[in-house]
């Protein structure tokens, strides 16, 4: 994984060192460190092959007392441990950006990467800073002592196997991942007894000759999962040995194939939800769009990622205040069903029948919102066409005998709470059955329909005109007195004063009013 990432980071090493000697001359702490000009270029490329070799893929013994060098040396002029920590916390910082640039198509390799990058760092960092306590004379002898006992709590099961094939030591993950107690002694047995089902006699021997790396084996032990890499070390100079690092990747495997099944379900739901003609969607409880299906696309015209980018709310109700209002209601009771006037993203309303349900954790605590919006615009205006010819005249637009009753009552109710009068004006027109029968019903419904314009022409706010039957008309007048209804039928006769144009032909209609006053001449209906 490193060594296909060390050849795309090119001269991201030198960029570093550059700007860590930059870094390095602010402190007057660390000033003194840094060498003359002369001999600073020199240091800068060796530090250069050091953060180099980080990546290169060749962590043998070689790498290792290399490490233990460095940190003798550090340990020797008098370099604190924290500068030492420091260059590899600015070399991690500088690099990430340039990972996520490189990897960052690609989750699972970014993620492998960066915990094999921070394997070798921690590493690094381990072997370097324990020089600090273990140097003396002696010092290289005891670092290897101690780089060995490194090795042995590594988390990786890490096992040495010299040219016969014949097991030289283990660490302590390599027993715990095969079931060894820590007393059995796997000296002398060959590779392929303790990693049988490998096979790897053939690859083995290619590894000795030429020096070449195998890594990414994936074999299964029991119910384990191993990832086996094999690389060629010397231990002595004609001593040439592998080095087999295990790693038990079963829990990552698990929570990958956890992860893609999630992904998976998630979805086959979301298609199934697509395929749906209402508009599903899931708001978090800071109101953010987490779901919005093809239904809701369709209904409003933001796509999915519009929608989840600007999380449309008020935007949408035609009501703002509203939508704070039903979103608390859902968080006080857990769900609320109602009908909302909206708006779609091109301004035109509608009308939805909403349903909205309280989501909870695992913990009962509230998570997210579904909310269910059913398009019920044209069923409305349906409805309330077949309300509109319930309660009006078709022909002439005006309430007719139904509607007409029921608002004779609420007028009848409202004089008598309030003690006010009202009159209420019954009319038939004069000579219609005549220009009925001899003109046909064609040309005496344009009549009445200029009749009925002509009185509501004539009629204010609080007088209301209706059609009962035929010729029959009426106007109801609140708090009218005598004065008031002779004024108003006066002014009905009038609006009949000029003839009446239809099919060719003009007619003269005129009008007989009755009153009737409340109280005086009645209190209900009848």
């Amino acid at each position: 994984m490193l060594t296909e990432l060390h050849a795309r980071l090119q001269d991201m090493p030198r960029h570093f060192v550059n700007d860590f000697y930059t870094h390095l001359a602010k402190f007057e702490e660390t000033r003194r460190f840094i060498p003359e000009a002369s001999c600073l270029e020199h240091l800068k490329q060796t530090q250069t092959a050091y953060f180099d070799s980080l990546t290169a893929g060749d962590y043998g013994s070689e790498y290792i007392f290399h490490r233990l060098r460095v940190g003798v040396v550090h340990q020797h002029i008098g370099l604190e441990p924290k500068w030492y920590i420091g260059a590899y916390s600015r070399y991690l910082v500088g690099l990430l950006p340039e990972l996520r640039r490189l990897l960052g198509d690609d989750p699972d390799k970014l993620l492998a990467t960066c915990h094999a990058l921070q394997k070798i760092a921690f590493l690094d960092m381990g072997l370097a800073i324990d020089t600090y306590i273990q140097a003396d004379r002696h010092i290289m002898l005891g670092l290897k002592r101690y780089a060995e006992d490194i090795i042995a709590s590594l988390p990786a099961g890490l096992i040495v196997v010299n040219d016969a094939l014949k097991v030289r030591s283990v660490n302590r993950s390599f027993r715990e991942i095969f079931g060894l107690k820590s007393r059995d002694d796997v000296s002398g047995y060959e590779l392929e007894a303790i990693l049988a089902r490998l096979g790897l006699r053939e690859e083995v021997q290619s590894i000795l000759a030429d020096g070449t790396t195998l890594r990414g084996i994936d074999v299964t032990l029991g119910k384990k999962r191993l990832r086996v890499a094999i690389a060629g070390i010397r231990l002595a100079e004609e001593d040439r040995h592998l080095l087999v690092v295990v790693e038990d990747v079963t829990e990552e495997q698990r929570l990958r194939e956890e992860t893609r099944a999630h992904a998976t379900r998630y979805r086959d739901q979301a298609s199934l939800l697509d395929k749906a003609t209402d508009a599903i969607i899931v708001r978090g409880i800071d109101h953010r769009i987490l779901f919005w299906n093809k239904g809701a696309e369709r209904l409003y015209g933001w796509t999915p990622e519009e929608a989840m980018r600007i999380s449309p709310g008020e935007q949408i109700w035609d009501d703002p205040a509203a939508f704070t209002d039903v979103a608390n209601r859902v968080l006080d009771h857990g769900e609320w069903r109602g009908e909302i006037t909206q708006r779609r993203k091109d301004g035109s309303t509608l009308i939805v029948e909403s349903q909205r349900t309280l989501v909870r954790d695992e913990n009962e605590q509230p998570q997210s919102i579904l909310v269910i919006n059913t398009d019920i615009t044209q069923r409305k205006a349906t409805d309330e066409k077949i309300r509109h010819l319930a309660l009006y005249d078709t022909m002439t637009g005006l309430p007719n005998r139904t509607l007409f009753m029921d608002r004779i009552k609420q007028v009848l109710a409202n004089a008598e709470r309030y003690g006010r009068r009202l009159a209420i004006l019954f009319m038939d027109l004069n000579r219609f059955k005549e220009i009925n029968d001899t003109q046909g019903h064609g040309v005496g419904d344009q009549v009445l329909i200029e009749v009925a314009r002509r009185f509501q022409a004539t009629l204010r706010k609080e007088e209301t005109l209706a059609r009962l039957t035929g010729d029959e008309f009426v106007v109801v007048a609140e708090a009218a007195d005598q004065a008031a209804a002779v004024l108003i039928a006066e002014r009905l006769q009038r609006a009949l004063a000029e003839p009446i144009a239809a099919n060719g032909h003009t007619f003269s209609v005129g009008v007989s009013i009755g009153i009737a006053f409340y109280p005086e001449d009645g209190v209900t209906i009848e």
